[in-house]
């Protein structure tokens, strides 16, 4: 009977183990994916703030990279404010 039982607690200890490992290797795995996703995402904005200021710049507006980054961070902060309903008004153009 004890002979049963000790092999019973080596198989549970055993079984303990292996979902352990499991569980944190599913763990790591969510962490590696969602690294990967952010990667992408922050990809897109920068290949988004690129397209913007290529676009301004083949403009007629006169801007150079800097004012047109300066004048687009601007106008997503204020569209950001604007969502989240800030009570703050900022309203800038900065040329130049």
């Amino acid at each position: 009977m004890f002979k049963n039982l000790r092999q019973a607690n080596v198989d549970r200890a055993a079984a303990i183990q292996i979902a352990t490992v499991t569980q944190a290797q599913a763990d790591a795995e969510v962490a590696h994916l969602h690294g990967i996703g952010m990667a992408k995402f922050q990809r897109a904005i920068i290949d988004g703030l690129q397209h913007s200021v290529e676009s301004i710049n083949a403009s007629d507006l006169g801007l150079d990279g800097h004012s047109a980054i300066v004048n687009i961070l601007t106008m997503q902060q204020i569209a950001q404010q604007h969502q989240t309903g800030s009570s703050e008004v900022l309203v800038a153009l900065i040329l130049g």
